[in-house]
């Protein structure tokens, strides 16, 4: 019989949260905190993985393009829930625009969380705990700082990001705001439309592929505020 270990949990409680990751999410993850060279992180990683997929608690799937995602089977979602975890009903079809937004958004948990010692909470766990179907599509406690992150990969209407940020003023004003985007245009938009927010000092703005570069200079501000304790 296989022992399953505390990494293991942690393992399928990442999958649960997120419905779908790849083997680079976890080696960005674990690689950062570990002495050894990425290539011995790597093989750990698939070690894991594949123990878990024998093991019948993991499922791995085969996208368009010949990459292999993983995500919780039947029995890994049973034995969460016998454990007492909440688990989460995985709808997403793998390559399509919402699956593909869910992949970026836990690139950019692992890339903070590689970084700093942080709590997180994902979109699937947010929308359980509210009454609105607009909730932030990362949630992530750095010490005593919340950072909400909406990851846009699309154009939106100006309607929609208005909406979006009412809702934060309105329910998610205890922290930051982080927009990520690749799209100028919706920075600008951001930048003039967070002005006609009292918060407006908490919305930010910034190009996705520099945070993911070094995400650092763009925490360090919020970094220093929770040291301080403030909110």
């Amino acid at each position: 019989m296989i022992k399953i270990t505390k990494k293991d949990v942690r393992v399928l409680n990442l999958l649960n949260d997120f419905g779908y990751l790849d083997e680079e999410f976890f080696i960005i993850l674990f690689h950062s905190r570990s002495k050894k060279e990425k290539s011995a992180i790597a093989y750990k990683v698939n070690c894991y993985l594949d123990k878990l997929v024998k093991a019948n608690l993991v499922c791995i799937t085969k996208s368009n393009a010949g990459s292999s995602y993983y995500s919780l089977s039947l029995g890994g979602r049973t034995h969460l829930m016998e454990a007492g975890v909440k688990t989460f009903l995985n709808n997403m079809v793998i390559d399509n625009g919402k699956f593909a937004h869910a992949r970026l958004c836990s690139k950019v948990y692992a890339k903070v969380a590689s970084l700093y010692d942080v709590k997180f909470r994902s979109e699937n766990n947010l929308t359980r705990s509210s009454e609105s179907s607009i909730v932030p599509d990362l949630a992530i406690k750095l010490g005593r700082t919340t950072i909400y992150f909406e990851i846009e990969r699309s154009l939106k209407s100006e309607i929609l990001i208005k909406e979006k940020l009412a809702n934060y003023n309105k329910k998610y004003n205890d922290g930051h705001l982080i927009y990520l985007t690749e799209h100028d245009s919706i920075i600008k938009k951001i930048e003039s439309l967070r002005l006609n927010y009292t918060n407006n000092k908490k919305i930010h703005a910034y190009d996705l592929s520099d945070f993911m570069k070094d995400p650092t200079s763009y925490l360090r501000d919020l970094e220093t505020e929770s040291l301080r304790g403030n909110h």
